[in-house]
Parts: structure tokens; C-alpha cells; sequence
């Protein structure tokens, strides 16, 4: 049997424990399992259900054959938060679907130039005032404001906008 544990952590060093974050575990047994959500919560499932973990601004929505199972908050987290996967059988096979835009970059605002550096789907932003970190998913950038990118440059909710310059 496969045991598989996809999950967000705020610690590089935390393992398949996810103490410092959440999980979502599929937990086989015969023609099928248990699937467990951050919350402890347990479901059933069979062979051939198909998992889905949807990115949303405040957290993951789970979903088992487009059935929402549950949703977990990552507001209480501090920092960048990681992805990490842990498979537990040397014969599994993955493949990772990345579900956003790439807006690596260099662009100028208002306010000055801004950088983007992107890996995944997560970014960090260096413009006047500091560094952020965010996400993007699809083409919606999450840094504090909601952004959108389109034709490259990336524009705001309050109507402001970086311009691409590379």
C-alpha cells in the first residue's frame, strides 16, 4: 500500500508530521482507504477517486471527485509557507501540475521598480518599502492586494499597475 501526505508547512525542516502546518493524507486499505484532513477529520474513499487541493486566498478547499471534503485556514501561519509531498513507496510515480502563471520579472510602478522572483507558484516581491511574499494562482497574484496579470504587466483592485519591463 501507498501512503501519501501532500501538505503546506512554515518550517523546511518540518517532516510528514506537519507540525507547523496541515495536511491532507490518503491512507489505503483494501480497495480503497481513509482519506484525513488537517482537522483530524476522516472520510472513506475508493480506488479511482480523484483529490483535488484548490489554492484560495485564506487557505485549501479539498475536494474528492469534485465534492468538497473541507477547507483549512492558513491565516494563523507565520511567514512563506512550503509545499511538501511525502510518498511512501518506492514504486509510486507523480506528476505536478504547476496551476499558475509565471510573472518572474522586472517591472516598474509608480512607486518606483519592483522585482518579482517566482518558484512554483510562490513569489517574493523587492520594491521600495521591502520585501513580500505572495502567491499566484492561475493568473491572480496574491501579495496583501489582489492583483492580475494579463499581457505580462499586473494590475490592482485600487487601479494601480506594474508595467513589465522584462
Amino acid at each position: 500500500t501507498v501512503k501519501k501526505i501532500f501538505g503546506l508547512t512554515s518550517s523546511a525542516a518540518d517532516d510528514e508530521t506537519f507540525q507547523e502546518g496541515g495536511c491532507l493524507k490518503l491512507l489505503p486499505a483494501g480497495t480503497g482507504g481513509v482519506v484525513e484532513l488537517p482537522d483530524g477529520s476522516k472520510k472513506d474513499y475508493s480506488n479511482g477517486d480523484v483529490f483535488t487541493v484548490n489554492l484560495g486566498q485564506k487557505g485549501f478547499e479539498f475536494f474528492q471527485n469534485d465534492i468538497l471534503l473541507g477547507s483549512w485556514s492558513t491565516e494563523k501561519l507565520p511567514g512563506q509557507l512550503l509545499a511538501k509531498l511525502w510518498l511512501f513507496d518506492q514504486h509510486s510515480s507523480l506528476e505536478v501540475l504547476q496551476a499558475c502563471k509565471n510573472i518572474e520579472g522586472s517591472y516598474i510602478s509608480d512607486a518606483g521598480p519592483v522585482v518579482v522572483n517566482q518558484r512554483g507558484c510562490a513569489i517574493t516581491v523587492n520594491q521600495k518599502g521591502g520585501v513580500k511574499s505572495g502567491v499566484v494562482s492561475g493568473n491572480s497574484l496574491m501579495l496583501g492586494a489582489v492583483g492580475y496579470s494579463q499581457d505580462g504587466d499586473i494590475r490592482f483592485e485600487d487601479g494601480s499597475q506594474w508595467k513589465r519591463q522584462s
